[in-house]
């Protein structure tokens, strides 16, 4: 079961663009700062979990959110946050036990500017997936520091 997840509330013609971030994407150009931000939301109430005093949940899920990607070509990498309906984005892909992606990040064949477009027609109600290989460098943490 994936739980959350981000599903169509219209028709949307392949081609089309679905998602593209705002100022609730959140680029961070070192590691040490998205350790810091990520620490802030966790003590932003103090640390007495009998009070309700931990945001542990919103840190976790902010760090779950978060992955590294260049920008550009063998640009410098950062650290991307949504802090939007994008977060929810569950991960599809063209391979056995997988659910094919419907998305893209990027027009076919431009690079991934923190856009997605529709890869194939979606109808209303039909999740939204997007293959997170295609941006997210899962090896590329230790560059950032972590």
């Amino acid at each position: 079961e994936k739980g959350r997840g981000l599903k169509a509330s219209r028709n949307i013609a392949k081609g089309e663009l679905v998602f593209k971030a705002t100022n609730n994407t959140v680029v961070f150009t070192h590691g040490h700062t998205w350790r810091k931000f990520l620490f802030a939301i966790y003590e932003r109430f103090g640390d007495d979990e009998e009070k309700g005093e931990v945001d542990s949940f919103t840190a976790c899920d902010t760090l779950v959110w978060s992955w590294v990607q260049a920008l550009e070509e063998d640009g410098p990498l950062y650290i991307i946050a949504d802090l939007d309906n994008g977060s929810l984005m569950n991960e599809g892909r063209f391979e056995e036990g997988w659910e094919p992606p419907n998305v893209r990040c990027g027009k076919e064949g431009e690079e991934c500017e923190l856009a997605y477009y529709a890869m194939v027609d979606i109808k209303e109600g039909e999740e939204i997936l997007c293959d997170y290989r295609e941006f997210a460098l899962l090896s590329a943490w230790p560059a950032m520091g972590l």
